[in-house]
């Protein structure tokens, strides 16, 4: 159960992939990012980017990865939404997940990645 975890786990979530490959080597980049500052404070973050990238080279059905990361969004505490989430068809199904769900949703504040008040968010 989530009440008996020691770190709350922190599913990340936002725009990866992308036509121009510069863009989704950036988006790449900010989720791991978010991965590393996550991992440092403490908590213990799902990063569903790498696997996305490969969805974008042509190696990975999507549909098939979408149902993955829905199965792994289902155990988390808090689900993080990068900046832009809202233009990614996928982060926007899995916003509508996590509120049936009824985890906790935070968004990236617009000057950047922020972990305070995770604690009492993967708590409640």
């Amino acid at each position: 159960p989530r009440s008996l975890r020691v770190r709350p786990i922190v599913y990340i979530a936002g725009p990866i992939s992308d036509a121009d490959c510069i863009v989704m080597l950036r988006n790449l980049y900010r989720f791991t990012q978010a991965e590393h500052a996550l991992l440092r404070a403490g908590y213990a973050p799902i990063n569903p980017a790498a696997d996305a990238a490969a969805v974008a080279l042509g190696g990975v059905d999507y549909e098939a990865l979408m149902e993955r990361d829905r199965a792994l969004l289902a155990v988390c505490d808090v689900v993080y939404f990068l900046r832009g989430w809202k233009a990614s068809t996928g982060a926007v199904r899995e916003h509508r997940w996590a509120k049936r769900l009824q985890i906790a949703c935070v968004e990236e504040p617009p000057d950047g990645f922020e972990v305070a008040g995770f604690g009492d968010i993967a708590r409640a």
